[in-house]
């Protein structure tokens, strides 16, 4: 079966935040990525799943992917794979269809992985039938990374 898959990434970018309240609504899936060596990244998930709920009625039925990137970077880690795990469990019991894994982009870790889940999981749940998109799945990849907050002030 071939499908089109629509992905919206904004990349964490600030200034692509107001598109959200125009893909939200819409989204048949939806890919929250965070940093694992970024424990702020992980914090956010929450506020942007009450975001993602409040703009999509069908919120309860949709599939979420919760990812970890840059497992390639476990030195540099502060989010453990429990706490991944752990808010994804939590997660599921506030609504929707939650699945969580690790990747790395850099390193191409389960990347396509995470795609094929993202699809697959939408077109099992045909959440894609109820937008009229027939075999097209709307993928909306949110990706939590922001600038690191750096203090620029001098100790005495």
């Amino acid at each position: 079966m071939n499908v089109f898959a629509e992905i919206l990434d904004t990349a964490g970018q600030d200034q692509y935040s107001a598109l959200r309240k125009f893909f939200m609504p819409l989204g048949d899936v939806f890919v929250l990525v965070y940093d694992i060596t970024q424990d702020f990244t992980f914090d956010e998930i929450n506020p942007i799943k009450e975001e993602i709920f409040a703009a999509n009625e069908r919120h309860m039925q949709l599939p979420f992917i919760l990812v970890g990137n840059k497992c390639d970077m476990d030195g540099d880690r502060v989010v453990t794979v429990e706490e991944g795990n752990s808010l994804c469990e939590t997660l599921q019991k506030s609504g929707g269809v939650w699945h969580f894994m690790e990747a790395s982009a850099k390193e191409n870790i389960n990347v396509n992985d995470m795609f094929r889940k993202a699809i697959s999981e939408a077109l099992r749940l045909q959440t894609n039938k109820s937008q009229g998109t027939g075999s097209g799945v709307m993928v909306s990849v949110i990706l939590l990374y922001k600038e690191k907050r750096r203090c620029r002030c001098h100790c005495l």
